[in-house]
């Protein structure tokens, strides 16, 4: 085809395709747009207070509240409770060393009485409901 003339690449780069793409890229922002808001949409209507997380073991809820207090244990996990200090608080964020955020253990004391939103699935350690964060983007300090 290039003996006769036609360039190669001519589809590629002309105008009309160059529209279509910038259009196809549009799109494509769009619906990420709409579905980042739909989801944080989910999320902030999911959101309770720390004393009523007992009542939804076993669902993925967004729990916001005060943290009362920090506990670090020998092993450097990180515990966040909220509702009271240890062992009467009515609710818990355990970041667990093996499976977490370097970046969220190493400053752990500094969210002591900041407002904290922790999201996932709420279960009992010990009678307690907690949130077990296994990634820095469940947990969001204000």
């Amino acid at each position: 085809m290039a003996s006769m003339g036609i360039p190669i690449f001519s589809s590629l780069t002309s105008p009309d395709n160059f529209q279509i793409r910038k259009a196809n890229i549009m799109n494509t922002r769009c619906i990420s747009v709409v579905l980042f808001l739909l989801l944080s949409i989910t999320v902030f209507a999911d959101t309770i207070p720390p004393e009523e997380a007992v009542n939804y073991i076993g669902k993925v809820k967004t729990v916001e509240g005060k943290v009362v207090t920090v506990n670090v244990s020998k092993h450097s996990n990180v515990f966040l409770n909220f509702g009271g200090s240890f062992p009467n608080q009515t609710f818990t964020a355990a970041i667990l060393i093996s499976n977490a955020d370097l970046t969220l253990i190493s400053n752990a004391k500094q969210y002591e009485g900041k407002i904290v939103a922790v999201t996932g699935t709420i279960k009992l350690y010990k009678g307690k409901p907690e949130i077990l964060v296994t990634r820095g983007g469940q947990i969001i300090f204000y």
